[in-house]
């Protein structure tokens, strides 16, 4: 039995939280730097099989949402395919 990396066992938490994530969705790092995190740059983004952005993210790494009790998510902008920001629910 494989063992599931970081990035599968969070698309699980995420569509445990209702998130629609097609089957073969990959969610890879993009390693902003401080300053751009502090301007609200994601640590990481959801892309589908083919490679297209499906505009999930976080600023939150993902080891920390994964050591979280909970998630929440919300939506940013207007229109067919708002951006949905993963963030630690609070308790």
């Amino acid at each position: 039995m494989t063992v599931p990396n970081p990035s599968e066992r969070l698309i699980r938490k995420l569509r445990d939280l209702g998130l629609e994530l097609p089957e073969g969705s990959r969610l890879i790092r993009t390693n902003p730097g401080p300053s751009a995190r502090n301007a609200g740059a994601w640590t990481w983004c959801a892309i589908d099989a083919d490679g297209r952005d499906l505009r999930i993210g976080s600023q939150v790494p993902m080891g920390e949402l994964l050591r979280a009790p909970a998630l929440s998510s919300w939506r940013e902008g207007f229109g067919l395919r708002p951006d949905i920001h993963i963030d630690i629910a609070a308790p």
